[in-house]
């Protein structure tokens, strides 16, 4: 059936999103409480590119789950929202009411939590 093939068919995020359209990326860190901003035009293009070259397939419904890893928020030069998602691991986005799964590729967490560390070391926080 077509339903069922629109099941099983594989998602990339920032699909229609270019880098240089994003102007800072909002993190919110669900294990630390905090709040951070990635704004360097090279950790934007290598955060949007590795999203964005991943495809992920749709997994379980994520609506009776709480808790998360980042939850990010992709916003323009104007503070609007471009698009807004969770990844939760190197290989899973929550982008409710799915669970999104990749067995090729890893998503760029290493990457944010990086950003996280340097960004409260700089602020002195």
């Amino acid at each position: 059936s077509l339903l069922g093939a629109w099941d099983f068919t594989p998602k990339v995020f920032l699909k229609g999103g270019d880098a240089d359209e994003v102007d800072r990326i909002e993190v919110f860190d669900g294990g630390t409480g905090k709040r951070f901003f990635v704004d360097r035009d090279s950790d934007i293009l290598a955060i949007v590119e590795s999203i964005k070259s991943i495809e992920m397939k749709r997994g379980k419904i994520s609506s009776n789950y709480d808790g998360f890893a980042f939850s990010l928020k992709f916003l323009d030069k104007d503070g609007k929202v471009i698009d807004s998602f969770i990844i939760n691991s190197l290989n899973t986005i929550r982008d409710d009411p799915f669970f999104y799964h990749t067995s090729e590729g890893v998503l760029p967490y290493e990457h944010l939590a990086e950003q996280e560390r340097q960004y409260f070391m700089e602020d002195g926080q």
